[in-house]
């Protein structure tokens, strides 16, 4: 298995071009987005519980060949359109089970809760942790208007022990809570 990058996640998706970015360490990151992110759990039932309701998925773009799915989604609190974390998943579609994959391309249920739902057995294996500066295209996928910069994590989920999904995963600046300004632009 291969390194994972940022730019590997964000490549079928040039209309959101990879910001400028940095990778942090967990202690780096400002509450309340180190408890949201650093952990090896869903970020689905994280948001849930941070928020106190379900999230509904929102897929924005998506992009299928023989081989993989990717999509890039806003998840926003149930029956709002206040975005609470977006996301890039690319994922090889003939390792998921029939039934799982269907609702995956149901395009209806959070992935985090389809995997929750079908009880499969899986690991989410965090690589990195970034900050990354805001730009006119993450503003509009985010649906936000401040200048702070967001977080975000790169990970692997495996099922059944393989690795099956490549994932990033950011939240958007909370408008009660302005982290630290943005340092040194990389990437």
């Amino acid at each position: 298995m291969s390194r994972l990058t940022l730019a590997e996640i964000f490549a079928p998706f040039p209309q959101c071009p990879l910001p400028p970015h940095e990778e942090v360490a967990p202690a780096q990151i400002p509450e309340p987005y180190r408890q949201l992110l650093v952990h090896d759990s869903h970020m689905t039932v994280s948001m849930e519980e941070f928020h106190g309701m379900s999230v509904d998925v929102h897929v924005l773009e998506k992009v299928l060949n023989e081989q993989e799915y990717a999509r890039r989604i806003a998840l926003v609190k149930h029956g709002t359109h206040e975005v609470v974390q977006g996301g890039i998943v690319r994922m090889q579609l003939q390792l998921l089970q029939p039934e799982v994959r269907a609702d995956i391309m149901s395009e209806q249920i959070p992935l985090g809760r389809v995997l929750i739902n079908h009880d499969v057995l899986r690991t989410i294996e965090v690589l990195a942790y970034y900050r990354l500066q805001t730009t006119p295209a993450l503003q509009e996928w985010l649906r936000f208007s401040s200048q702070a910069p967001c977080f975000g994590r790169l990970a692997w989920i495996h099922l059944d022990l393989l690795p099956v999904i490549k994932l990033f995963e950011i939240i958007p600046p909370y408008a009660d809570f302005e982290p630290p300004s943005f340092a040194k632009p990389t990437g």
